[in-house]
């Protein structure tokens, strides 16, 4: 529901004030489900990304998918998608994440994205749901996909953000779910979320 363009870049060292020449400089898909869906066809497999794009950064993302070989199943929304900026200072080791929160999405755009993924899902298919949710999509968004998946007799692998991932298993069966150990926690309603 929230893809994005990463830009990775890699600059001698990141300084406030000053310009910082950066190199090495790549453009990929990303996000949750896009990531899932690169990592199956790199061990050879095959899936169908289903994600919202908008503007010239969800063009980008249409076309390196294309590239790749990977089968879309496309919402358009009216806003830009997202861009995520990492980078990755030479005396640093790790990485910079800049990551933005996504489009705000209008109800007839999750709504739309709700009924494309009925069209998409057959019976015995793996759904695997993965990411955040962009701002004007519901907390239960997940748990609404969850109920989708049922009535296709598709199997549900849900890796959300914590609220979202609290609802669905509260409303919903799921097959499988994939918190890291802090937002198990969250999940748990035991206090705050500690991003690694």
């Amino acid at each position: 529901m929230n893809p994005a363009v990463d830009l990775a870049v890699t600059t001698p060292r990141l300084e406030i004030k000053r310009k910082l020449r950066c190199r090495d400089a790549s453009i990929t898909p990303g996000g949750g489900g896009i990531n899932c869906s690169r990592a199956i066809a790199n061990l050879g497999g095959k899936s169908c990304a289903m994600f919202t794009c908008g503007g010239e950064t969800g063009r980008i993302i249409v076309q390196q998918l294309a590239r790749a070989g990977i089968a879309t199943a496309r919402i358009d929304i009216q806003e830009n998608t997202r861009i995520n900026i990492l980078a990755n200072p030479e005396d640093e080791e790790g990485e910079y994440r800049l990551v933005l929160p996504g489009p705000e999405l209008r109800e007839r755009e999750w709504q739309s994205a709700l009924r494309r993924l009925e069209e998409v899902l057959g019976d015995g298919s793996l759904l695997i749901a993965s990411g955040s949710l962009p701002p004007g999509v519901p907390d239960d968004f997940y748990s609404r996909v969850a109920a989708v998946a049922k009535k296709r007799g598709a199997l549900l692998f849900l890796d959300s953000p914590p609220e979202a991932m609290r609802r669905a298993m509260a409303e919903e069966r799921l097959f499988a779910i994939k918190p890291n150990k802090s937002e198990w926690v969250a999940v748990q309603g035991g206090g705050a979320i500690v991003e690694n």
